[in-house]
């Protein structure tokens, strides 16, 4: 029976370690303070621009008969433009017209780079830029639709954010959010017009650190930005068309962020980076839990590397060996 007990007990313990292991090898994944440079890629989903659309046709001059017209040795000086009294060109006023619209939108892809410092603690501001490309479907004007071709809506971002992360070992849930400037451009039948104008984020993920250094997370980034207007004017007529729209997107993708210049030291070489090592030191080829100290499957305080009595029933006094106190010599532990 009780070579039956210390089996169970054996066993148990063996599975407590594995786990204890498994943790500490997560606890390692973490990386430290210091600068990271990131690749993403992603989908956008661009809501339709609802706004409106106004044409404005230029001021135009048409000649006018002069309201005293001479003649000066034959010569029909009104011809030439000139006249005693009013003016041989009255100028007409120019007018705008506003509908209401829409542009509504296709999905797209998108991608980007970001370079950011992590804080110890888990602040994480960062500097990001961000492009992305979606294909219009239609215009929408005043009750009518009308075929888009190949117009395309593109978007340039310059972000400034600010990120918190979670430390759960090789797992980082983040959140935060950002603001910035967003070129906007519209690409239709030949011609182009954009606008800058602010633009705000908010969003987070989850990453996953393969090593101190590199991690790979998905992500989520809602953007809104001020009304973009897009403006163009036809050469010929000289008619101007001014469209504008409310952005906004949905942003969903993954990233890849590798870490550099921090202090990623490992002093004793156990896989516990220094700043969360609470047993600095330990030899080389020890096992350890996921603070960096030794493991001790029977918790008798003394080290696994250490136990010349391995497997001693919790709550047994022991001497530095790690095995049961024998006080009489009579190879009977005292416990026993």
């Amino acid at each position: 029976m009780a070579i039956g007990n210390h089996v169970r007990g054996g066993l148990a313990k063996g599975l407590v370690a594995a786990g204890m292991l498994s943790i500490s090898g997560l606890a390692a994944g973490q990386a430290q303070p210091g600068w990271y440079f990131g690749l993403e890629g992603f989908y956008s989903d661009v809501e339709d621009l609802d706004g409106s659309l106004t044409v404005v046709t230029p001021d135009t001059g048409t000649p006018n008969t002069c309201v005293l017209p001479i003649n000066l040795l034959g010569l029909n000086l009104e011809a030439l433009g000139l006249c005693v009294l009013g003016s041989n060109e009255v100028t007409a006023p120019g007018s705008a017209t506003t509908f209401g619209s829409s542009i509504v939108m296709d999905d797209g892809v998108g991608g980007g780079g970001s370079l950011g410092y992590m804080f110890d603690g888990g602040l994480r501001p960062e500097l990001n830029f961000r492009y992305a490309e979606n294909d219009i479907k239609s215009f929408f004007t005043s009750g009518l639709s009308t075929t888009a071709g190949n117009a395309k809506l593109r978007s340039m971002r310059l972000m400034a954010n600010v990120w918190y992360d979670l430390d759960f070992g090789n797992l980082a849930p983040y959140f935060g959010g950002g603001v910035g400037i967003q070129n906007t451009e519209l690409s239709s039948s030949g011609t182009d017009a954009d606008d800058n104008t602010v633009a705000f984020q908010a969003g987070g993920g989850i990453a996953y650190w393969f090593s101190n250094f590199t991690s790979l997370s998905l992500d989520y980034r809602y953007v809104t930005a001020e009304e973009p207007s897009f403006s163009v004017t036809d050469e010929i007529t000289g008619v101007r068309t001014d469209r504008d729209g409310e952005y906004k997107a949905h942003n969903i993708g993954a990233s890849f962020r590798y870490a550099f210049g921090g202090q990623f030291s490992d002093s004793d070489g156990d896989g516990v980076i220094d700043r969360k090592d609470k047993c600095p030191g330990t030899p080389e080829g020890v096992q350890v839990y996921s603070d960096g100290c030794p493991i001790d499957l029977d918790q008798d305080g003394v080290p696994d590397y250490l136990d010349k009595c391995p497997n001693t029933p919790p709550g047994t006094p022991v001497d530095a060996n790690g095995c049961p106190f024998d006080s009489d010599g009579d190879g009977v532990p005292d416990h026993l």
